[in-house]
Order: structure tokens, then sequence, then C-alpha cells
């Protein structure tokens, strides 16, 4: 089959139109812009995005305060615990993990019972409320006293006057541990005994002894701790305390002062005129007190060394004083010389101590008493302070107005 050939007029309209490229057409004289339809899509994408993402914020605010809500109650109780631990604490019952203790177990106080007769759970609070109430009872123990009132001579005392105060624990929901000071009364009887019993604490203070023309004793114990501690007082209607009362006598003129003397501790001999409040260097037939110290001239502090005090009654004499009031100087026991003396091997060995002596100087004329606190090194030198009351009557009577 023989195939025509094209004519040559068709195959030069064909190369014509294939020589027209988009070069060959005239660029548009404004920018492209997009169509409108795609405008719209783009602008409800960014939107759904908007939305999305405040949506996601919302839930996170929502999920956090949830999680806030749950933990505050746990940080409330954590707290409440702590602050139940410290007034555990303050009783001295605080509760820790299992542990043996020497103390006999406390009846427990039974757990309520709901209507079908199980037990209720307890919430933390209301455990804690119970253990604290239960400690302040624990402290609270069956409180008595036996006491006796005599006078200087110790002569029993009628009729004086003994206010006691018994402290008693408690606890309040509200506000927790409690105590409370009661008083109570109690009159001596003719052999001077009194009594209190029927009542329960951990204490009891002695709040007063009173009785008209007497002077409770300086050194009275006012305060007893009951309990099962080893250093409670112990009540014994067998062996009751004793308390001690001066019977008032008219006053005197004393002459009294508080002064401290410095000395050289090379062992030179000094005399007080108390009297007079003066330190004279040397032995002389005038004065009250001959005064010598000796010790090393030089110490290191904290060293130990050997030191003596020498205390002389001229004309007279010293005698130690251990009663309670230091109203009266005794009649007689004076001794002419008194020592005191430390060794650096001593066990006991101090620079510093407390003495109270009575002393009778002048032939009997000058009765006194005497405070002395005594330093074996002082400023380079030795000293006493002397605190003293004299009576230049020739009277024992050293009672103060």
């Amino acid at each position: 089959m023989i195939r025509r050939k094209p004519s040559g007029t068709i195959i030069n309209k064909y190369r014509r139109i294939t020589k027209i490229t988009i070069g060959d057409f005239p660029r548009p004289k404004m920018p492209i812009r997009p169509h409108a339809g795609l405008q719209t899509t783009m602008g409800l994408m960014n939107s759904q995005k908007l939305l999305w993402t405040a949506g996601a914020l919302l839930i996170a605010i929502i999920l956090s305060s949830i999680w806030l809500f749950r933990k505050l109650p746990e940080d409330k109780s954590l707290d409440a615990n702590q602050n139940a631990t410290a007034q555990q604490a303050e009783l001295g019952q605080v509760s820790q993990s299992p542990t043996v203790s020497s103390r006999p177990s406390q009846p427990q106080a039974p757990v309520p019972l709901n209507p079908s007769g199980s037990v209720c759970s307890l919430s933390m609070d209301e455990k804690r409320a119970r253990d604290l109430a239960l400690a302040a009872n624990t402290k609270n123990v069956p409180i008595s006293f036996w006491g006796k009132v005599v006078d200087q001579d110790r002569q029993p005392l009628s009729g004086v006057r003994v206010v006691m105060r018994i402290r008693q624990w408690s606890f309040h929901p509200t506000s927790g541990p409690q105590t409370l000071s009661p008083r109570h009364e109690s009159i001596s009887d003719i052999e001077g005994n009194f009594q209190f019993t029927g009542s329960s604490g951990d204490s009891l203070e002695l709040e007063s002894v009173t009785k008209d023309g007497y002077l409770l004793s300086p050194k009275t114990q006012s305060g007893y701790l009951y309990g099962s501690a080893p250093d409670c007082f112990r009540p014994d209607a067998s062996s009751p305390v004793v308390i001690r009362m001066w019977k008032l006598m008219p006053t005197e003129n004393l002459v009294s002062f508080r002064t401290l003397f410095g000395f050289v501790p090379d062992g030179r001999d000094y005399v007080l005129d108390l009297l007079a409040n003066k330190k004279l260097l040397g032995e002389r037939p005038e004065g009250d007190l001959l005064v010598k110290w000796t010790r090393p001239t030089q110490v290191e502090p904290r060293q130990k060394y050997d030191w003596m005090l020498e205390l002389g009654g001229i004309n007279g004499g010293l005698v130690e004083a251990v009663d309670d009031f230091g109203f009266l100087a005794p009649e007689n026991g004076y001794q002419p010389k008194v020592t005191i003396r430390y060794r650096a091997a001593d066990s006991n060995w101090t620079d510093s101590i407390t003495k109270d002596f009575y002393i009778r100087s002048r032939g009997g004329a000058v009765y006194g008493r005497l405070h002395l606190n005594i330093h074996a090194e002082y400023n380079g030198q030795s000293a006493v302070f002397f605190e003293t009351r004299l009576n230049a009557g020739g009277s024992r009577n050293l009672q103060p107005r």
C-alpha cells in the first residue's frame, strides 16, 4: 500500500505553528493574584489552627487546676500531721515506728462502732487527736502530799496556812494540749501536820506557807515532780516533808556592808576592821578578822595549783553557819582559826567557793554573820567578797529589819 506524502502546504503550516512559544505571548502588566477560592481556604485553615491551640491551652489549665485541688488536701493533711506531732512531742508521747516501751501500756479508748457492729475507720486527724488526748491523760498521776511545819527550835507549829497548786494536763480538740493549776489549801494541826490527797496531775507547787509572826525558811523546796521517773518525788505519810519557819524577834541596829577585798597571796597577814569596813596590813590588836592567803605568785589560766586561805577571829572565833535563817548567832562552838585548803591533785579542786560563818570578836562585844565568795585568783591577786551583818551591842540577834 502506497502512502502519500503530505502536501507542502500542510507541512509549512505545521512548521509555522511549532515556531509559536510561550515567550511569544505578551506578558501581563499586573501581578498574578491567587484565586479568590484559594484565599478563603487558607483563612479557614488558619482559624482551625487557632481554635485547636486555644482548646489545647484550656484543657491544660483545667488539668492543672484539678491536680492542684487534689494535692491541696494532702498538703493540709501533712501540716496537720506535723502540728499534731509537735503537740505530741510537747507531751513526751510522739508516735513513732513500733518500738518496745519500758512503761506499762495504757488502756486505749474504745473505737466507735457503726450500727452493723464493724469497727469504724478513723481519719488521720481523729487518730492524732485520740493519741494526744491519751498522752495528756497519761501525764496525770495521783497526787498526795504529807508535810510538817516546825519553828527554828524544831517545835511543831499549828494554824499554818499552806497553799498548793496542782498542774493538770488536758486536751482540747481545737487548741490541743492544755494545763490548769487549780489552787488547794490546807491548815496544819496541833502537831504541825498537814496533808493533801485526792487529786491528779504531774507536779505540786507550794505557793505560800504563812503564819502571823513567822517567816518561811529561804531554803524551803517549792516544787515537787510526780511520775514514774527515778528523780520524781515519792510521798510518804510516815515521813512527811519538814518545813521550817522562824519566829520573828524584835529587831536591833545592825552594821551591814558588801565589799570586795583583794589580798597579795604571799602569806602576809591582813586584818579586817569589819565595823569600819577597812583592810589593814600586818597583825594588829584592833579589828575583827585575820586573813592570810598562800598560793604561787604566777598562775596560768586553767592551771591547777595549791592554795590556802586562813581566817581567824581576833579575840573571838568563827563557826560555820549551816542553819536556814542566820538570824541568831550561836552562843558557843567558835574556833580561833579556820583553814580552807585545796591541792592541785584534789579531784574536787576549784579556785572559787562560797562559805558562810558566824563570827564573835572583841571579847564577845561583836557577833555577826559573814557570807564569803572566795576567789583564789582575781586579777593577779586573791580576793574575798564580803556580805556582813554585825551586832555591835553584844547581842546574838542578827535578824534584819
